[in-house]
């Protein structure tokens, strides 16, 4: 136990409604969320951060009223486009430049208090969440897009201060919603 200090869980917000600039959660989504917040609500969180998007923010509070401890919204979280991550940096637009290098510098900044025993809660986006497993575990984010962060699923992450590396603990946890939410 002594070995591993800052535990971070990366969130994929709950199921959304398809064909909607900025939507809400579906009445499925709601359900999920509400089957996170239970399984969240057995940990202790020292941070808790969502994207600014709707989807997240509505998770994000449900998931709240658990945990007791309320979100720090961050644009840096919002969803990233896997067309335009395909493409070199070079032909990335101004903006999603921008917001990637913010994400890096809002993990970079959080990841600095690494030695302290902490549980950080980040409820974001399928993408964001690989691009941040990315930054700290320098896998290129490419080589993390076939995987697959389910609606609700958890990823877990934590610091060996023995072996100085962030290990990945677990991918895409989602045992906490039954297959007829799936």
């Amino acid at each position: 136990r002594g070995n591993f200090q800052m535990k971070i869980y990366l969130v994929r917000h709950g199921n959304k409604d398809e064909g909607k600039e900025n939507p809400p959660l579906t009445k499925k989504g709601t359900k999920q969320a509400k089957l996170l917040a239970k399984k969240l609500s057995k940990k202790k969180f020292d941070e808790f951060y969502c994207s600014k998007l709707r989807r997240s923010v509505q998770t994000a509070e449900i998931v709240s009223k658990k945990i007791k401890i309320s979100p720090v919204q961050k644009i840096c979280l919002d969803e990233f486009d896997t067309e335009m991550l395909r493409k070199p940096k070079n032909k990335w637009t101004k903006k999603w430049k921008m917001q990637y290098k913010e994400l890096n510098e809002f993990i970079r900044d959080i990841s600095k208090r690494k030695d302290n025993e902490r549980n950080i809660l980040i409820i974001a986006h399928g993408m964001t969440n690989r691009l941040i497993i990315s930054y700290l575990t320098k896998i290129n984010f490419r080589k993390l897009l076939p995987f697959e962060h389910h609606e609700a699923g958890i990823s877990k992450i934590r610091w060996s201060k023995r072996r100085g590396n962030w290990k990945v603990v677990f991918i895409n946890d989602s045992s906490h919603i039954p297959d007829k939410l799936k």
